[in-house]
């Protein structure tokens, strides 16, 4: 996932910037820690259009280009953690499949999933879903040490020095997390101390519920407790408090419990299937929501969320069904889900394929490429996540897969786009998380401080490409539903066309167009360019 990297949860590099001993500081893209008046200002910013067009994508303008034309409805797979599908904003929205009556317990369509009526839950089984999951690199790793157990270490090099170079690497990095979550855990725990000692003084004199304005005057004071409220104002000011603490700590319990736990291995006793048996195809469930479907469900509100309903908010792609396909636990995703995953996305009719997961490590990355190749060639666009490391995906170690070779990676002829995350201000325009690379990411789209749907019928903002990616998601739905004769890679070449380009240099190198999506762009483009494209 996108997590410990997934711009879906909170990018761990953020976080960890946050411990730092120097003033203790949030990069607060990450926890978009910003405050609630800012923040209403910003609601929906990403449909928003500015006067050179370059921040917002122009939602709205691009549906008013359209006005004499009638869009065709369009499915769009969310391959993710799951969708609350009974969300007010959704649920009318969800992907039906047509073949299965619902809740007889039988496989209608004979596909060999019972009761897939909105998709697939690949990480659930009979009796329960998986939630917490290990990182490859921790699988990765446990697999070679198993492998060569009791094996002289000379005669394995000798044997195998690519893949015993491979193994150092891993070793290594397994080894550097560990000792990095232990440090960032007794960092935590001291100022978490600091924090709730000075906190508790604060509310000994305000009570729990104290206002900004109580604690400013406190501060202010010559109270004895000036000095703890100062503290404790300074650190809300920078986005760290009560639910910072609890945050930072759920994710350190995750990477202790889960992510770097060797002896964590769920996937037998609750799926059932050998995961790295591609032909062992037929497992999971149709819970579709599992115990967390947050990051999916405003990934989803974001592409198709109900447009002019008077409530919540308004998805980008006026008439799509959501395919629900679960494949992202919290942890790192198999490679085995993914796959399976686009190919019950291709074979269900899904049009565009939402991915907004990614991690380190992919062992069988080529077995992805070909069903991603094949999902191409049967004219599905897919949309990836370019991840929340703040790293160039061009030169630095690590990856972020799924992820195409730069040789296949081009403007003209593939059917995968790699989207980075952009802000709303023109002068910082690439999210300081957002991965980045002049070779290897196609284009930027809004991607802080989005506002989206959220489970249980309620709404919030997050960050992260994670967010970037179903914005160009529902761009692209857009203009397929409205041409529906363009092919995936003629959208492609459309979104990277008309792209407008950032005058800051800052974003110069950051991606292939150096530009950010914009729909009434778009629109504009397809207008002006239909005899080329094929259209009447």
């Amino acid at each position: 996932m996108n997590c410990p990297k997934i711009g879906s949860h909170i990018p761990k590099n953020n976080m960890k910037k946050a411990l730092s001993l120097a003033v203790l500081t949030l990069a607060s893209s990450a926890l978009i820690a910003q405050s609630e008046v800012t923040r209403e200002l910003k609601t929906e910013w990403h449909h928003q259009s500015q006067p050179n067009g370059s921040i917002g994508v122009s939602t709205d303008e691009a549906l008013e280009a359209l006005a004499n034309r009638e869009p065709e409805e369009i499915v769009i797979a969310i391959i993710d953690s799951g969708i609350d599908t009974t969300h007010a904003d959704l649920r009318s929205q969800l992907w039906v499949n047509q073949d299965e009556i619902p809740g007889n317990g039988m496989d209608d369509d004979g596909n060999g999933y019972v009761d897939d009526m909105h998709g697939w839950n690949f990480i659930g089984g009979p009796d329960g879903n998986i939630e917490g999951e290990t990182m490859e690199l921790t699988r990765m790793y446990m697999d070679y040490n198993t492998r060569w157990d009791g094996l002289d270490e000379d005669s394995i090099q000798d044997s195998n020095p690519a893949e015993y170079k491979f193994f150092i690497t891993l070793m290594q990095d397994f080894n550097q997390q560990q000792r990095e979550n232990r440090l960032e855990e007794m960092f935590l725990n001291r100022y978490r101390r600091e924090y709730d000692n000075n906190r508790s003084k604060v509310e000994d004199l305000l009570g729990p519920d104290f206002t900004d304005e109580q604690l400013d005057s406190l501060a202010n004071s010559r109270h004895k407790s000036s000095s703890a409220a100062r503290m404790v104002q300074e650190l809300h000011e920078e986005g760290i408090d009560k639910k910072f603490f609890e945050e930072y700590g759920a994710q350190l319990y995750s990477y202790n419990n889960y992510y770097l736990n060797p002896a964590w291995d769920v996937r037998d006793s609750i799926v059932g299937d050998d995961p790295n048996d591609w032909n062992d195809s037929i497992y999971g469930n149709n819970d579709l929501m599992g115990q967390s479907s947050d990051h999916g469900t405003h990934v989803a509100g974001i592409v198709g969320a109900i447009r002019d309903n008077e409530i919540g908010i308004d998805g980008i792609t006026p008439r799509v069904k959501l395919m629900v396909l679960r494949v992202v636990p919290d942890g790192d995703e198999r490679d085995k889900d993914v796959g399976l995953a686009i190919r019950y996305a291709v074979r269900n009719g899904a049009s565009i394929i939402n991915m907004s997961f990614g991690k380190d490590y992919s062992p069988d990355a080529d077995k992805v490429q070909e069903i991603i190749q094949w999902a191409g060639e049967r004219d599905v666009l897919l949309v990836h996540a370019a991840g929340n490391d703040s790293r160039d995906l061009d030169f630095d170690s690590g990856d972020n897969f799924p992820r195409m070779p730069f040789e296949t990676n081009n403007l003209e002829n593939e059917a995968w786009i790699e989207v980075g995350a952009s802000t709303l201000y023109a002068d910082e325009l690439a999210a300081d998380f957002s991965n980045y690379g002049e070779y290897s990411v196609d284009l930027f789209a809004p991607g802080e401080d989005i506002y989206s749907t959220l489970p249980v019928n309620t709404y919030g903002f997050n960050s992260g490409t994670s967010m970037a990616a179903p914005v160009v998601t529902g761009v692209a739905g857009l203009i397929r539903s409205y041409y529906p004769q363009l092919t995936a890679q003629q959208v492609k070449h459309v979104l990277v066309e008309s792209a407008v380009p950032s005058e800051s240099r800052a974003f110069e190198g950051k991606s292939i167009t150096n530009a950010v999506v914009n729909a009434y762009e778009a629109v504009k483009y397809i207008e002006e360019h239909k005899a080329e494209l094929g259209l009447n």
